[in-house]
């Protein structure tokens, strides 16, 4: 068995990184020197790089598993872990998530990598916090790094909150979530879990500070944070806790400067999403480059996992295929762009969206979505050095329109504006059928599905909504040993704590960790 790490370890870790910048940079008299003051901003910037850095880290629990390459790995355990995505594996890299085995129990390495992959980012958000202590005097630069620690440790307790929460806020606002580490803490060994009404109201505050700081930031690369993403992010948490004025109110901000991919854009195959400058759809992002140690590796990284169209990688044909669920598939329409990006079964080459030799080779039902860098095949410093989406103007769409729709209850706001963007964007013949809130929010949920597949949401939307699993039904492509269906939110996608931290952090009870989970039996066809 592995050895877990704990938030005391790596906090402890953080406390030395921490006392041996400050002893670089303390002045020793009463005021601080200019030479003083730039080395202190230095280290500032220099954190702050780091924490752009984290998202794409490589081997974080440190056994070269081939599923640790950071946040981009996260959001495919999650969307696993749901029905919409069917795992047709050879080589079963991220199966303990699909299988739903007893690997995510507080034993094992796969409930580790989160834990300790989620609490350094926020330790590290926390060091540059603590350089800061006079944001009234810092400089735009300082300023700037400042709010994107405050918006970073707010994801990071805001996804913990919703994967450790059993359910969600709304049906379980006094549920226990994790212990919150910021840099006013001051004992990890005796640091309680917070409930999710405690906790939330502090990623709220956060996000304050986070919008504060980036209100002047200047423009930069979209994998920075800002002040656009800060209030999508707002717009998340408010749509989580049912503040639906609040969530319409933000998503709209968001949303500002901002416009839909165009079928063109999407199916781009050379830029397809991989690459947040042929668009302005991108309000987020991740994005590695060729010397980055996830596309060194060869085959550790999103574009071996998520693009078919290329030799070298798992989704190369005949090995592991990420496949929309069949089920999905039919829900889109042929007058949906959106169906494109999934190989049409028995298509041929002029059917299929690829200029890859090798196209009528990739498993029906594969995604074509996520192109590989510049459309290269065979050379992965090329074709994994690409950019992964992480918040979208077309997520804010939707988000305005569910919290408009949840404000009344025939939902006429929220249907009118979820028409108003399939038909304009994606569908010129749709039309929405529902007569009430809450079958107009099932069809945006739908819509989340279409739009967002594969880009980490899944889990997080199943257990909001408090929706089932199923996989197993007539023509089911998924395998015949992972055919699971629930009526609703599966209680494996409460993740478990791991059990050294219950070890060495004597405020929590392992009596209230979440139950390991255990492999469902098949089940029969459901519809």
């Amino acid at each position: 068995m592995n050895r877990i790490i704990t938030i005391g370890l790596i906090f402890t870790t953080f406390s030395l990184m921490l006392s041996s910048c400050l002893d670089e940079t303390e002045p020793m008299g009463s005021s601080i020197t200019t030479e003083q003051k730039a080395r202190v901003e230095a280290a500032i910037l220099t954190t702050g790089v780091g924490l752009d850095a984290w998202m794409n880290n490589y081997n974080t629990v440190g056994n070269g598993n081939h599923w640790d390459f950071g946040y981009p790995a996260l959001m495919l355990q999650r969307d696993l872990m749901g029905s919409d995505i069917a795992y047709i594996a050879v080589y079963n890299q991220f199966g303990t998530w699909y299988n739903i085995s007893t690997g995510l129990g507080p034993d094992y390495t796969n409930c580790q990598f989160p834990w300790r992959w989620y609490y350094k980012w926020a330790f590290n958000a926390n060091e540059l916090i603590t350089l800061v202590p006079d944001p009234d005097n810092a400089s735009p630069e300082v300023l700037a790094a400042l709010g994107k620690a405050y918006f970073y440790r707010a994801i990071v307790y805001f996804d913990l909150a919703r994967l450790y929460l059993n359910g969600s806020y709304v049906n379980n606002p006094g549920g226990l979530t994790v212990p919150r580490v910021t840099e006013e803490t001051v004992d990890v060994a005796n640091n309680p879990r917070l409930t999710a009404l405690e906790l939330y109201p502090m990623i709220l505050a956060d996000l304050e500070k986070a919008a504060l700081y980036l209100k002047e930031a200047p423009t930069m690369a979209k994998n920075i944070p800002s002040l656009a993403a800060t209030n999508g992010l707002f717009a998340r948490v408010y749509l989580e806790i049912g503040n639906w004025v609040e969530a319409e109110k933000y998503a709209k901000l968001a949303q500002s400067g901002f416009t839909p991919l165009t079928q063109a854009q999407w199916l781009d195959r050379q830029s397809g999403f991989n690459t947040p400058n042929n668009n302005n759809s991108w309000i987020w992002c991740t994005t590695v480059t060729s010397n980055n140690d996830v596309v060194q590796t060869g085959i550790c990284n999103w574009t071996s996992f998520m693009c078919p169209e290329q030799y070298y990688g798992y989704a190369g044909p005949g090995m592991d295929a990420f496949c929309i669920d069949r089920h999905l598939y039919d829900l889109i329409p042929e007058t949906d762009f959106r169906k494109k990006s999934y190989k049409k079964p028995g298509a041929t080459a002029a059917e299929i969206e690829s200029d890859y030799p090798d196209a009528t080779q990739i498993r029906d039902y594969s995604t074509l979505k996520f192109r590989p860098g510049q459309g290269n095949f065979e050379d992965y410093s090329v074709a994994s050095a690409t950019s992964v989406p992480l918040m979208r103007v077309e997520e804010m769409m939707l988000i305005e329109a569910e919290a408009a729709a949840r404000q009344s209850s025939d939902g006429s706001r929220g249907k009118q504006l979820l028409e108003n963007f399939v038909k304009t964007y994606r569908d010129p013949t749709y039309v929405s059928t529902g007569s009430s809130s809450d079958l107009i929010v099932n069809e945006i949920w739908v819509q989340r599905r279409i739009e967002l597949w594969g880009e980490g949401f899944s889990t997080f939307d199943i257990k909001r909504l408090n929706k089932g699993i199923t996989r197993s039904y007539t023509g089911t492509n998924h395998p015949v040993s992972r055919r699971y269906n629930t009526s609703t939110s599966p209680t494996w996608m409460n993740y478990c704590i791991v059990r050294t931290e219950f070890n060495n952090n004597f405020s929590i009870n392992p009596d209230e960790n979440n139950p390991a989970p255990v492999t469902p039996p098949d089940s029969d066809p459901a519809w």
